[in-house]
Formats: C-alpha cells, structure tokens, sequence
C-alpha cells in the first residue's frame, strides 16, 4: 500500500509521531479501499490494525 507508506514517512519520520488514528471513513476507503464504518490504527512499527464492527467483519476479510 503506497498510500499508508507515504502516511507513514510523514507522520513519523518528519512529524515524529507514535502511531496513526484514521476515523473518517473517507480517509479509510482512500488507505484501504474498505467503505465501511471503522477505523485504522498505523503503529510506528508493524502492520496497521482494522477495526470494525462485527457486522462488518466478513467484508473487510475479504477486502
């Protein structure tokens, strides 16, 4: 995922951040494609983290 990378060189090479919270769910269908409510968690180091509600879950696995 380009976009996450370049979120990531922003937020915590040049801003020094800890970790990312995207709630918007605009901003989330632009990072993961995903449509629906949830919210993306970047950590600093590792992969990022969905969260969705349970009824969710299925679509999300599959995107």
């Amino acid at each position: 995922m380009k976009r996450i990378e370049a979120l990531r060189h922003l937020a915590f090479e040049k801003k020094g951040f800890d970790g990312f919270l995207i709630t918007n769910e605009a901003n989330l269908l632009y990072f993961t494609g995903f449509p629906g409510a949830a919210c993306l968690l970047i950590p600093k180091t590792g992969k990022g983290i969905i969260y969705v509600y349970g009824v969710n879950y299925e679509q999300a696995k599959a995107e």
